[in-house]
């Protein structure tokens, strides 16, 4: 492999830096924006095509290293969110509060797609390994819908039909 210029890298990487981060406006940076704050030209940013050189797919794996992803999905299922549960009534007849924590899975479970998507790592298809000749329509059916079913069970934290997982 080609030794990559150091200049290069350092603009890739102030890219990342630059990139999703508030403006003086309010509004987040977009990719050409922060392109162009690193010092690429208008017409380079607007090409986009930086997110097809290898100095972006290492500079991008510097940023969002496997290990990272890796961490936020395991984290993903016990993240918790706080809710307001109410307790009843203090003795002046005003409603009590209790803030305890539940389960947040749906916020991590954006971020991760967001990370998987940026890295180009998300696989949107299923495969299933089977001897499909030697199924009846009514079997190859029933055989997808298990498989489908048994990882929508898996996502949701259940272990068997009805059954969620024990922390």
């Amino acid at each position: 492999m080609a030794k990559l210029r150091p200049a290069v890298v350092a603009k890739h990487k102030q890219v990342l830096y630059n990139l999703g981060r508030p403006r003086a406006d309010g509004k987040l940076t977009t990719m050409g924006q922060a392109m162009i704050d690193a010092g690429y030209s208008k017409s380079y940013a607007r090409a986009g095509q930086i997110t097809a050189t290898v100095a972006w797919a290492e500079a991008l794996e510097d940023a969002l290293p496997d290990s990272l992803l890796l961490k936020v999905h395991k984290e993903g299922l016990n993240a918790t969110k706080p809710l307001n549960e109410i307790d009843g009534r203090d003795e002046d007849g005003k409603v009590t509060y209790t803030i305890k924590q539940v389960e947040d899975h749906p916020t991590r479970h954006k971020f991760l797609h967001e990370a998987y998507d940026v890295k180009g790592r998300r696989n949107t298809t299923v495969t299933l390994k089977t001897k499909i000749g030697e199924l009846s329509l009514e079997e190859l059916e029933g055989a997808i819908a298990e498989r489908v079913s048994g990882a929508l069970r898996t996502l949701a934290g259940e272990t068997s039909k009805g059954d969620k997982q024990s922390s």
